[in-house]
């Protein structure tokens, strides 16, 4: 915004409201300024830069502040739509350069936050930018325009900026004027774009006073977020030695965050998420008072780290480059000439080491130092199972630290520069002898100290796959399906994992271009709850089929690809435990500790419900019922996330009725996805006679999210149809297919969003393709994240009762060629076929036809021209009295 340095006028939270360090009555069970959990997928996507007059920039300067920020890994702009730039004269509009930024934005993947504000003089009485509307029509009829040209492109909105000084409302503020304004725009937004959210102009400083005026009058009916702008002058100033006056004042900051929840809560029942809009540092010479370029850089590292503890939805940090207008305005990350300053590099630090991160992990480290009262140090855990530590001192002294870390899972740490993201070996590096980490002598000050540390290596070369299910039991019979893809014979070692029983082992060689069948049971003995571990130094791929009779008689079978190793989080969108629906958590603890779990269901019905207190133990595998873990009817994804490395997988058997009273039995397994995508692909689906598809859509991020899909087509069948649909914070939305594409249709799906989130396909089925008798049951995938030029199918039959499919999804512009090689138990490796796969269309493969039929396979393809594709094999069987089907995507390595 227009800044100067009657912006940083101090703004004192103090009055009245909250003592300095104290805290809130109501949140005092999260602990001292430590906020709640955090919720969003990763903390990168909640952190963005204002660059507020991008639009009035030339094409040039617009692209390479975007480039900038993607290279930073950036993901949220701040920028201004303002009023006065937009309508200078009533009714002549200009886009043009609106328009560019936020199609080169979404090019790149940066969400947009756009300020609706300032009024042009034929709308406000003559005056000038910084003075409210007069003509409450023309500031909605504003407001329409904007919102519903750029709907589905802006994420959210912020009304107006800083109200509560006079800089930004003329001729003083007015409390009751600016929640009529907010109230005439709200209806607007959520009529022009209902998916975009709505965010109270941020306050100067924190402005408690305002605030309290905000709500009082009602604000919180016409917003989903309230923002303040806690510039370091402008909080908690009162009393305040002059040299603290630039620090980043980590502890009070927590504490601002737990009062401004506080001070909702004294107003609505509404759940408001925080926005901090502005932030920052200025390093300009003179008045507002500035720091050098290594401080700023360092303080802004700080900052970040420090509201990634909290629950803080969004960090605005202001500005990305130095201004062109005032000297004083020199807070960006660049220069004006877009040189970077070590801020730029300290964010894009925090974006590679931090930003994969969901949330921090307090345990997962111990900290010490001479001087403990002005410590700052925090661990994150890692999607892999690693750590990220920070440290420094909040009165940026000289100090030195110790770090232990009990866990001896994780390699050496390497400590990271924070302007460069170069890493060096850390020097003192001591274990005990279970492996446990010390680190002692390590200089800490202003900036702050990172260290990663990442898993141990596997052995070079050596291939995993993970099943956490398996059972033996009365009506259950549990294959290992292993194909070489290797042009060496693969040396395959499976070990087998029980409850409160030694562990089995077996070794088996597979020639090259062969794929070979083990019967668990047949190993391993009836009655056992089973959970495997294959590794080979050879290019491998594992699946696990079982075909089973469960409870009253369901009948059907079930396959997934081995996971590639344990998480710390696992999400699955699909989920039910309504009737006729039995969904299960299988869960292997392949480690030397025991996990502990905690269940986070994101419900259709009433949001997201939390069970925590389950444990598994070292060296075995736990089942846990969600229909208990929930206790009701629920449509449900789930997130699992665990103390230690774990491999997940959710069966679920069922009697599904669907719109008919169908009554089709079976079952269908996936494991769990490790994180969440922006973008999923699906190659089989149909909606053909028989066929009921569905997509279920989880959301386990910090706020709403919209998700484009695009249906494409099998050959005849019709041009690409898309749809848009939006997914509430911490629940999930169920799609039925046929309602969106009409009947009758092969169809491939891809689905997008700047947002992550996680996608399944559960179909069910009477499926009667190739002269099949009416076999019944469902199979489920969660989409794959990218194409490929290479993917993998351990499993395959062409025998008597089943029927193996091949589908192939090219989502691009261009034809592709694929080459599929089939590797047979009996014959070896088959001379390899080519598909063409036309653009945007899907190709299905008969394997029995293809390949030839009798055959045991695993299956290679390889694109041999064009874009990459994906690849999934749906099977349909009567095996043993058993009927039903089941799914895989191809797994790439």
């Amino acid at each position: 915004m227009r800044r100067s340095a009657m912006v940083v006028v101090a703004v004192l939270f103090l009055a009245g409201f909250l003592a300095p360090g104290a805290a809130c009555p109501d949140r005092a069970a999260a602990g001292p300024g430590t906020g709640t959990a955090i919720v969003s997928s990763s903390l990168s996507e909640r952190f963005g830069v204002a660059s507020s007059h991008i639009k009035l920039f030339g094409a040039a300067d617009i692209e390479a502040e975007l480039d900038a920020m993607a290279d930073a890994g950036i993901t949220w702009l701040r920028c201004d739509f303002a009023w006065s730039d937009l309508e200078p004269s009533e009714g002549s509009w200009n886009f043009a350069g609106a328009d560019r930024v936020v199609a080169e934005a979404l090019e790149r993947g940066i969400n947009v936050l756009g300020i609706l504000g300032t009024s042009p003089a034929w709308a406000n009485g003559g005056h000038e930018w910084n003075w409210p509307p007069t003509d409450i029509d023309a500031w909605k009829d504003y407001v329409s325009v904007v919102c519903s040209r750029y709907a589905g492109r802006v994420s959210a909105w912020e009304v107006w900026n800083e109200q509560n000084i006079d800089l930004f409302w003329q001729p003083a503020p007015d409390a009751d004027a600016y929640v009529a304004l907010l109230a005439a725009a709200s209806p607007e937004i959520r009529a022009a774009d209902p998916g975009a959210r709505i965010v109270m102009g941020g306050v100067a400083g924190l402005g408690p006073s305002d605030l309290d005026a905000y709500l009082s009058r009602g604000a919180a009916d016409y917003i989903d977020a309230l923002a303040y702008h806690p510039y370091a002058t402008t909080i908690g100033v009162e009393g305040q030695p002059e040299e603290d006056l630039l620090r980043p004042k980590e502890g009070l900051c927590r504490d601002l965050v737990d009062f401004v929840h506080w001070l909702v809560a004294q107003h609505t029942s509404k759940d408001l998420e925080i926005w901090i809009t502005e932030v920052g540092w200025t390093t300009c010479a003179q008045s507002p008072p500035g720091v050098d370029e290594d401080t700023q850089g360092a303080y802004m590292l700080r900052t970040m780290i420090n509201y990634a503890v909290t629950d803080v939805d969004r960090v605005i940090w202001y500005n990305l480059r130095d201004s062109w207008e005032n000297e004083w305005d020199r807070y960006g990350l660049l220069g004006l000439d877009f040189s970077p300053k070590p801020a730029y590099g300290c964010y894009a630090t925090f974006n590679e080491v931090f930003g994969p991160a969901s949330g921090v992990e307090e345990n997962a480290a111990t900290f010490s130092c001479l001087r403990m009262d002005t410590l700052e140090a925090h661990a994150f855990r890692l999607p892999s199972g690693g750590l990220a530590l920070a440290a420094w001192k909040a009165d940026d002294a000289d100090d030195t630290l110790t770090v232990n870390v009990p866990d001896p899972s994780l390699a050496d740490p390497v400590a990271v520069d924070p302007a460069t993201g170069a890493e060096a070996p850390v020097p003192g590096v001591s274990r005990d002898g279970t492996g446990n980490i010390t680190v002692s002598g390590l200089a800490i000050g202003e900036t702050p100290l990172i260290l990663r540390l990442d898993l141990e290596e596997p052995q070079p070369g050596e291939n995993a796959f993970y099943f956490a299910e398996g059972f033996t039991g009365e009506g259950f019979q549990e294959y290992l399906c292993v194909g070489n893809a290797d042009a060496e014979a693969a040396e395959v070692d499976v070990e087998f994992l029980f409850n409160g029983m030694p562990a089995k082992s077996m070794h088996v060689s597979i020639p090259p271009g062969y794929r070979t069948t083990i019967d668990v049971n047949g190993v391993v003995g009836a009655g056992k709850d089973v959970a495997m571990v294959v590794t080979s130094p050879q290019d491998i791929v594992a699946e696990r089929p079982m075909y089973f009779s469960y409870g009253a008689g369901w009948t059907g079978g079930h396959v997934v690809v081995g996971a590639p190793g344990p998480a710390l989080s696992h999400y699955f969108a699909e989920g039910c435990t309504g009737e006729g629906f039995d969904e299960w958590l299988c869960v292997l603890n392949p480690g030397d500790e025991p996990a502990g779990l905690t269940f986070r269901f994101q419900t259709e019905e009433e949001g997201e419900k939390v069970v925590g207190g389950r444990v598994v133990p070292p060296h075995s595998r736990a089942s846990f019922s969600a229909n208990e873990l929930l206790d009701g009817a629920y449509q449900a994804s789930c997130r699992v996330d665990s103390s230690r490395p774990v491999v997940v997988e959710r069966p679920m058997y069922f009697d599904y009725r669907g719109f008919a009273d169908n009554h089709w039995q079976g079952g269908h397994c996936v494991v769990g996805a490790t994180a969440t995508a922006t973008t999923f692909f699906f190659a089989e689906g149909t909606t053909r006679d028989g066929f009921d598809e569905w997509l279920t859509l989880q959301n386990c991020g910090a706020g709403p999210i919209e998700i484009e899909a695009e249906y494409c087509f099998g050959p005849g069948q019709g041009e690409p149809s898309r749809k848009s649909y939006r997914v509430e914070r911490g629940k999930r939305l169920t799609v039925f297919v046929p309602g969106e594409v009409g009947e009758g249709k092969d169809v491939s799906i891809r689905l997008s969003s700047s947002s992550a989130f996680l996608a399944e396909r559960p179909m069910y089925f009477d499926y009667a393709g190739a002269g099949a008798d009416h076999w019944q049951g469902g199979h489920c995938v969660i989409g794959a994240t990218s194409v490929s030029a290479e993917m993998f199918f351990a499993e395959g039959y062409t025998g008597e009762g089943f029927h193996e499919w091949l589908c192939l999804q090219n989502p691009a512009a261009s034809d592709a060629v694929v080459e599929v090689t089939y590797l047979t138990q009996e014959e070896g490796a088959l001379p390899p076929r080519r598909v063409a796969v036309p653009s945007r269309t899907r190709v299905t493969l008969f394997v029995g036809d293809h390949a030839g039929e009798g055959y045991q396979l695993s299956c290679r393809l390889r694109v041999l021209s064009g874009p990459p594709v994906i690849g999934e094999r749906p099977m349909y069987f009567s095996q043993g009295g058993r009927d039903g089907g089941h799914d895989v995507i191809g797994y790439s390595p």
